[in-house]
This record gives structure tokens, sequence and C-alpha cells, in this order.
């Protein structure tokens, strides 16, 4: 649902700017920022099989690092700040509903205090939280260890802090890497 979001979000955007329908039989691709990581995907293959009201039988994204160069991307740059607030509702919103279907996972392997889970899943809860809560870090509890997810390190100092921020946190290709660890890590757990 959150590349639907994303590609609807992205034609709507490009016809208007260009004044022009999209070409669905274009491959373009869209690039979605992150700090740690950056994602792109080509999104006609994903909005023709939705058209047709199938699914597509692979997505195929690539994350790459944000320490490699690669060609800009043609098309808009999108990065105003109501943008890039849209962007956060969408991915925020996506991560929030994939957590609440998914929180028996950490609870189940790790117990249910995530002061004890691993940084993987306390940096999940911890942005389960701050979507949660006006999109803002909500960590109540002094003695909450901190929690580093690829470096990117959060803390009780870091309370009231928006979560969606490229210098400081993460932000949109970021959230869709960690949904995909999470998937990995529950995967390597039942197959155990």
């Amino acid at each position: 649902m959150l590349f639907i979001g994303l590609a609807a979000f992205y034609e709507a955007t490009q016809a208007f700017s260009s004044r022009r329908a999209p070409n669905p039989a274009a491959e373009e691709t869209l690039r979605l920022g992150g700090r740690v990581v950056h994602l792109e995907f080509p999104h006609h293959p994903l909005m023709r099989a939705v058209v047709a009201d199938s699914w597509p039988q692979q997505l195929p994204a690539r994350f790459w690092p944000v320490s490699v160069s690669i060609a800009p991307a043609s098309g808009l740059t999108l990065q105003s700040a109501d943008v890039v607030t849209i962007v956060s509702q969408l991915v925020g919103t996506a991560f929030l509903k994939y957590y609440e279907r998914n929180k028996q996972r950490p609870t189940a392997a790790y117990g249910t205090q995530p002061k004890a889970w691993p940084p993987l899943w306390r940096f999940a809860w911890l942005l389960r939280n701050a979507i949660a809560h006006g999109d803002r870090w909500a960590i109540s509890d002094p003695s909450f260890p901190a929690t580093d997810w690829h470096g990117v390190s959060v803390t009780s100092a870091d309370s009231g802090q928006a979560w969606f921020d490229a210098q400081r946190y993460i932000v949109g290709a970021d959230v869709v890497l960690l949904l995909e660890e999470l998937d990995a890590d529950a995967a390597a757990r039942s197959s155990r």
C-alpha cells in the first residue's frame, strides 16, 4: 500500500507539473531518499497491475547506501517542507499499520519489556510510539537505553523531536529498510 500511495502521489505531481498525462509505458523509477539508504522502484508496473485489478508477482525495489553516488533521477525532485510532510505521513501510517499488525512478534520472542529487546525491535517500538504520539519521539522513561539503528541513535533526550528528520534521524527510504529488516528478523526466527 505504501508503494501505491507514493506512486500515485508521484504520478499526480508529475502530471500536474508537466501538464501532461502520465505515460504508463515509460519505465520511470520513483526514488525515495533517506539518511541511511535511498530506495528506487519502477512504479509503472505496480500501477499497471493495480489498474488491471491484480497484483505484481514482484516489486523490484532497490536500496543503496547514501554514500554511493548515483546519477540524478529524471523528472521531479520534490523536497519542500510540505512534500516532506506528505511523504512522512504516507510512510508513517504504513509503518504504524505494520507494527500494530506484528507487535506480537517481539513480545513472543523477547518478552514484554521493550527495554530488553534487541536494538532493531527497540528502534521499531520507539518509531511506532513517535508516529502514534504526534510524529515526535516519546520516551518518558529516562532509563530507557540509547537505541542505535544504522548509526541513528535515539535516547530519552530526543523526546519531543520530530522523527522524520534527514539530518538527525530517519526519513522515507529508511523506514522501508526498517520494515524489510523486521520481516527478515521474524523470518529468520520462524525458520529455526
